[in-house]
Parts: structure tokens; C-alpha cells; sequence
């Protein structure tokens, strides 16, 4: 992702010594009004994560179908309802892992809590 001008002024992006031997420098200094003997540089990647999140989702915003998006988001929730759903007989044992809560199902495997308090 390329950042503008206007960019690097907005997010107060500081500037980073460029590449001297980037042979597409001395054009873009002209092109800019910037010193060819001293390339710099700005990266978008100098933003703290959630300053980033902002511009990259501007920019990806025309590309993305929004009706697509909507059902893979609906699909994904399903998905995370049903593994919590298969999930719902495991809980932390005193922070020693995961341990099965018997449901009191018909085929209990027999090493259950429950079947060891009968």
C-alpha cells in the first residue's frame, strides 16, 4: 500500500532514510520537489496498529462486496455457535487444562466426574 503525501502529514509519519541505490529515486525527487542527493522514505507500517487498521480498510473498501462479506461474517458466527455448542461439556480444571463435564449422555465413556461420585 502506497501512502500520499497527505498521509504522511495526517498520521505525522516520521521520515526514514531512503535507499540510495533505488534507481527510481532521483525521478520521484524531482517529480516531489525533494533533495536527490538525500532519499527518505515514509512507511505506513510506522503507525501503531490501530492507526493502521483506519487506511487499509479505506483503501480496501471499494474492492470488498459487502453482501459477500455479510454471509461469510453470518457463516463464521454459525461455526463459532456450534463449536461452542460442542464445546459446552469442556471447562478449565483449576487451570490444569480442559476436562470433560459429563452431560449425563447414554454412552458416558465411564471415566467421567460423574460416573466416579456414583
Amino acid at each position: 500500500m502506497l501512502v500520499t503525501r497527505e498521509q504522511t502529514i495526517e498520521y505525522e509519519l516520521p521520515s526514514a532514510e531512503g535507499k540510495h541505490c533505488d534507481p527510481r529515486w532521483p525521478a520521484f525527487a524531482d517529480r516531489y520537489g525533494l533533495d536527490p542527493a538525500q532519499p527518505v522514505q515514509w512507511e505506513l507500517e510506522a503507525l501503531e496498529p490501530d492507526g493502521l487498521q483506519r487506511p487499509v480498510l479505506a483503501a480496501v473498501a471499494p474492492y470488498v462486496d459487502s453482501a459477500v462479506l455479510a454471509r461469510q461474517i453470518a457463516r463464521e458466527e454459525e461455526q463459532r455457535r456450534a463449536l461452542a455448542t460442542f464445546l459446552g461439556g469442556w471447562d478449565a480444571a483449576g487451570g490444569r487444562g480442559l476436562s470433560y463435564r459429563c452431560t449425563g449422555a447414554r454412552r458416558c465413556s465411564g471415566g467421567c466426574r460423574r460416573r466416579a461420585q456414583q
